[in-house]
């Protein structure tokens, strides 16, 4: 899905959560599809859609 949809407006960036999970993946394009864990914080949230992603630890 996220590849369609970015593949058809490159602007627009996707946070998708999972709490049941504690986990949540942020997707943003410019040329290719890039993709990064994020914290589920509400810290990390809020980072990842100011365009301020920190890569967990893993």
């Amino acid at each position: 899905m996220c590849n369609a949809l970015l593949g058809r407006h490159p602007q627009i960036k996707v946070l998708a959560l999972a709490p049941e999970r504690s986990s949540s993946v942020f997707f943003w394009s410019v040329v290719d599809i890039h993709s990064a864990p994020v914290e589920s914080s509400e810290e990390g949230i809020l980072n990842a859609l100011r365009g301020k992603v920190q890569l967990m630890a893993s």
